[in-house]
């Protein structure tokens, strides 16, 4: 007699978590909507809102949130 098929077993996802970032910022140092939070060169994190150096920030790295950006090791806007 036959062994019953069984359906496979998928693999685990090992894709990273999307929300831990960092991403990658665009060629002109702007971060993608899902990702706004920039991170500057001298390692400080500015938000989409109430940084006043947001819009002039180029930003080396991206996340999702300033915890995430803090997690990483990031420091935010004195």
């Amino acid at each position: 007699m036959p062994e019953p098929l069984t359906a496979p077993v998928p693999a685990p996802d090992t894709a990273p978590d999307a929300t831990s970032g960092p991403v990658t910022p665009q060629a002109d140092g702007s971060c993608p909507q899902t990702d706004p939070v920039k991170v500057s060169k001298a390692g400080v994190y500015d938000l989409p809102q109430g940084d006043a150096n947001y819009g002039r920030t180029k930003a080396v790295a991206c996340f999702v949130d300033a915890a995430s950006a803090e997690a990483a090791g990031y420091r935010g806007v004195k």
